[in-house]
């Protein structure tokens, strides 16, 4: 019994010398070590073992689930959650609220113990980043809840103006450059060239991406029933490169499971490997293998690259950055991204911008932070408000593009997406 108390408070301890340090916050993380202490002392051991492998490897292995009683715990005259209090503890020291957090579908906790527990993993959650504080000017959290009651009052009006330094805007017009004749090698034409043209139909469209023939060496892909090389069939893609159409490109496996999504990576202007369909729940998308490996689907981005044979410097030292990547899933409102990496991604979703507007917004999201990046009720709201005139050329509502460490843009040395060294491309299936 000794040496079993002596075990667990040996663990307790390791995670003391882990703790995130913030000096203007010394004595709030004390109170709140002093409370944490019992709870995790309180925890099975193989679940404090857990907790100790993810605070120390910051994630890499993201450990087992921490149940603790649903119940807050009091902190001098507040109360605070176990969640909230471990991820202030040992991830972010500046957290306050519990309505930051955003439960990651990595966390194994079943429906029924979650009625009566809460994981107290901190690498279980994400940070939320929310595009009213951060994005979009005039489009807030208020719009985003108030958008089921389909009134187009509640939508936000243009603004030319982004001075927010999480978002910035170019005109759809000069953001992507044609390929109609050009090669998928050579450079994109500057934007300059862009603004002297007179001729309507000279203006940029939106490239063929995914219809570009990707090279088709021994790729790796992890499904989660066979985890072999993926069979996806390039003609499924709904992207830029149907032209804006809206095919449903929705397939079912043996299993009966349906393709929300389908992913195509990106390094410049050239597709590297297949088109990887996506039916779990969620997906990970990494270079550096996540521990313990994933359960659904996954894409190893460090055996894709290996098709690539002249990979620019830049896409090089890019390649190193990305880690353990994003984890995307969806749910019944929409579609997430968690960054797991080291560094910022970059987002451009059709729902995230205002409807009918010439321009496109980048988001940035931190390491640690989850987003929102594409929401199933704004996209139909937005298929009813459309008006087709605003459209410069083939448009698809359901392409969301994500860039590993670089921004696009007018704020970025980079102006289109196919100039980032690394990217992805997430073609949804329409919302029904």
């Amino acid at each position: 019994m000794f040496m079993f108390r002596s075990r667990r408070g040996n663990l307790v301890k390791k995670l003391w010398k882990l703790q995130c340090r913030d000096e203007k916050q010394n004595q709030a993380q004390d109170d709140r070590r002093n409370v944490a202490t019992a709870m995790l002392k309180r925890l099975k051991e193989p679940a404090l073992e857990g907790l100790v492998r993810a605070v120390e490897n910051k994630g890499a292995d993201t450990g087992s689930c921490c149940l603790v009683p649903k119940g807050d715990l009091r902190l001098g005259r507040h109360t605070v959650s176990p969640h909230l209090l471990c991820c202030q503890l040992f991830r972010w020291s500046d957290l306050t609220q519990e309505w930051e957090l955003v439960r990651l579908p990595l966390c194994m906790m079943t429906q029924e113990n979650d009625q009566l527990y809460t994981c107290c993993n901190p690498y279980h959650w994400a940070r939320l980043a929310k595009t009213g504080s951060s994005g979009i000017p005039g489009f807030t959290s208020e719009h985003t809840q108030n958008l089921s009651g389909h009134s187009s009052a509640l939508l936000p009006g243009y603004s030319s103006n982004c001075p927010n330094s999480q978002t910035s805007s170019y005109s759809a017009s000069t953001s992507l450059s044609t390929r109609d004749s050009q090669s998928p090698t050579s450079a994109p034409p500057s934007p300059t060239e862009t603004s002297d043209s007179s001729d309507p139909s000279s203006r940029y469209l939106p490239p063929s991406y995914s219809s570009l023939t990707p090279a088709l060496n021994g790729e790796m892909f992890w499904t989660e029933d066979d985890r072999i090389d993926s069979t996806s069939n390039s003609t499924l893609a709904c992207s830029v490169a149907t032209g804006g159409s809206t095919q449903n490109c929705s397939s079912t496996d043996s299993l009966g499971r349906v393709t929300w999504c389908t992913l195509a990576y990106w390094e410049e202007r050239t597709r590297v490997g297949r088109l990887f369909q996506v039916r779990s729940t969620g997906v990970e998308v990494f270079s550096q293998l996540p521990r313990p490996s994933p359960l659904g689907d996954a894409m190893c981005l460090a055996t894709l690259a290996t098709n690539n044979l002249k990979p620019s410097e830049s896409t090089l030292k890019t390649r190193e950055k990305i880690g353990l990547g994003v984890i995307l899933s969806h749910d019944e409102q929409g579609v997430w991204a968690y960054n797991r990496t080291e560094v910022p991604i970059f987002v451009n979703s059709p729902t995230l911008d205002v409807p009918n507007s010439r321009t496109y917004s980048v988001f940035k999201i931190p390491p640690g932070y989850s987003m929102q990046i594409f929401n199933y009720e704004i996209s139909k709201l937005y298929q009813r408000l459309r008006d087709p005139t605003t459209l410069d050329g083939p448009f698809d509502p359901n392409a969301v593009r994500i860039s590993f460490a670089k921004g696009w843009g007018p704020s970025y040395s980079r102006q289109f997406i196919d100039c980032c060294p690394c990217w992805l491309e997430i073609l949804l299936v329409p919302p029904r």
